[in-house]
This record gives structure tokens, sequence and C-alpha cells, in this order.
């Protein structure tokens, strides 16, 4: 499936997963039509990853899959409206598939994007299969919600450095988003917190229709939920 949208926004998962079997929209996922010359590679390094999976559980889309913190503090119902009305383009940074897209239908699994999994993830060349999926959407608006620094040596890192440095290829092969960046923790404790932060973040974004506005105040004041600051780093 290859859904066009003016705006694409990336998401981590979470270690947290409801195996539902709810399928959402046509529950079709990432293709060649994607990724014309990356798709093989990306379901290669896939098949790869098998032995993570919980092949029994049922394929659940994966926007209904993830229960994490971040993914609880969304309105799935209008996130999944602005999917199907092409406003939005919504792509999963996955420890256990790669990328995927948000009516992809997957299996539980059990991996998370650090240690051995996300050098793994690097030597399959996740920037590049990321960079090209851009490079193909060619979107006017791009964005990531991710804690962590963009460093990859950083703890918790790993899914925001993919995201970054997938945005910055890219963008060196010839990519011109009007407007594209990361929202990210810049204070504030707590797992529960930081991720519940970005996830309304994310949710207030759609709510104000990825106003360029809403990004140039968090980019300039940060937007404070709870102990949680949230900044904007413009890529």
């Amino acid at each position: 499936m290859s859904m066009r949208s003016q705006v694409v926004c990336f998401l981590p998962c979470c270690a947290n997963k409801n195996p539902s079997g709810k399928i959402e929209g046509s529950g079709l996922g990432l293709s060649k039509a994607d990724l014309p010359t990356k798709w093989n590679q990306l379901n290669a390094c896939r098949q790869r990853m098998r032995r993570y999976l919980n092949l029994n559980s049922p394929p659940t889309s994966a926007i209904h899959l993830y229960t994490g913190c971040l993914y609880n503090a969304i309105n799935k119902n209008i996130v999944i409206q602005k999917i199907k009305a092409g406003h939005l383009r919504l792509i999963i940074i996955s420890a256990g598939y790669g990328i995927v897209d948000a009516f992809e239908p997957i299996h539980e699994y059990d991996a998370l994007m650090k240690g051995q999994t996300a050098t793994y993830w690097r030597n399959c060349g996740l920037v590049d299969i990321i960079s090209e999926l851009l490079l193909n959407a060619k979107p006017l608006k791009i964005f990531g919600f991710f804690t962590g620094s963009a460093e990859w040596s950083a703890p918790g890192s790993k899914y925001r450095c993919f995201f970054t440095e997938g945005l910055k290829a890219a963008k060196r092969k010839g990519l011109r988003p009007r407007l594209s960046g990361c929202f990210y923790r810049q204070s504030g404790r707590g797992v529960r917190s930081i991720l519940s932060a970005l996830g309304r973040t994310f949710m207030d974004f759609i709510n104000q229709n990825f106003n360029d506005q809403f990004v140039i105040d968090v980019q300039r004041k940060g937007r404070v939920y709870g102990n949680v600051m949230i900044k904007f780093e413009e890529i």
C-alpha cells in the first residue's frame, strides 16, 4: 500500500502490547511501492527477526497493538480518521519489524530497540530504508516524537537516532520538506511521564491540524505537561 500524505509522522514502538486481532482499514502495510529498492532488504531483515515474534498471536494493526504510555495518551480514533482522510501517514519504528505502517497487521513480539537489536537494525540499513520511504513519499512536513538524545551512544536514543539520521539522509539526497524535525523531551523525569507528554504533544498537534505555528511555539518556548518540557528540533 502506498499512501501519500502531506504530513508523515514517526513514533517509537513500545513494550506493552495487546494482540487483539483488530485490523484497521484495509490492513495493508508497507510494500515495494513505498520502498522501490529497499523493500526486499527490509523484508529479509524482518525474516531474521522472526524468532522474537509470537507467531501464535493474532496479527493486529500496529496502531491497535501498542498500548504503552505514549499510545494511551493518543486518541486513536482521531488518528485513524486523519490517516483515512489522507491527512496523515503514521510510521512506527519497530524493534521487531524495522518500520511499520500504523495500519499494518503485525504479531506481538519481544524486542526493544537497544543493545544487539538496535545494532542489528543499524547494520540492516534502517537509516537508508527510512530515507527511501521519505524520498518516495515526498511529504511537505515530517515529524518525529521521541525520547532520548539524537546521538547513537546515548541511552534510550536509538529510535530518535534512526529517525533523525534517516531524515537527514533523505534531505542530503534532495528531499525538500517545508518543515521537518523532532519533538523531544528537553527536561523532566519519569519514563511514563515523558512518554505520556510526547503522546499528548502528538495529539495536540493533530488537533491543531499540524499547524506550523504550533511547531514554532514549541521550538521557541517549549510545551509543558506536568513536570516534562517538550521542545522541537528542526532538521
